[in-house]
């Protein structure tokens, strides 16, 4: 298969959806990738900052079975230079 997959979210907090959402996400790849905003991103995006800093988000992810590598996303919304660089053959969404 060979496949990289890229998925995003905040991840504040990690939950059975977030977990499912995961999951679904490797059964195509073989390797998967997880991109976090900045703490300064989620405030924009949200309103608010998230409860977790991004360190300890990125730490949860990383124990995860399913994710290969956690990373932080771009510093400017909408630049979506994380994509390039790392050139994914999917981009999982949920929902």
């Amino acid at each position: 298969m060979n496949k990289k997959v890229m998925v995003f979210g905040t991840f504040d907090g990690l939950h059975k959806g977030h977990r499912d959402f995961l999951k679904e996400a490797k059964r195509y790849c073989d390797y998967l990738i997880a991109v976090l905003p900045s703490d300064n991103i989620v405030k924009k995006l949200k309103g608010r900052p998230p409860k977790l800093t991004l360190s300890n988000r990125i730490e949860h992810l990383r124990r995860e079975d399913t994710v290969d590598a956690a990373i932080v996303g771009d510093d400017e919304l909408g630049s979506w230079k994380v994509i390039e660089k790392h050139r994914p053959d999917v981009i999982a969404l949920g929902h």
